[in-house]
């Protein structure tokens, strides 16, 4: 299972790092797809964009801790079977 170490502060700090990187990349793919400066005069699309990667974020890592915890329990019970 992930063991998170980093304290609240450092967590609260890489958090607006990953939203700034977030907020870079939806300008960036939104510019590319729909031309230069559609990001900046469509603020509701970059916002979705950013909540997508959010999400997207959170539920790969929820699937994994879930999978690395299922692993877990099946080693712990298959070594009580021998």
């Amino acid at each position: 299972m992930t063991d998170i170490k980093a304290t609240p502060e450092t967590l609260m700090r890489q958090a607006s790092m990953t939203a700034h990187d977030y907020l870079i990349a939806a300008v960036e793919n939104i510019d590319k797809i729909f031309g230069k400066g559609y990001a900046k005069e469509h603020p509701e699309l970059t916002g979705a964009f950013i909540q997508a990667a959010s999400l997207d974020f959170v539920g790969a890592s929820i699937a994994k801790n879930i999978g690395e915890a299922i692993e877990g329990l099946a080693d712990a019970v298959r070594s009580r079977s021998d």
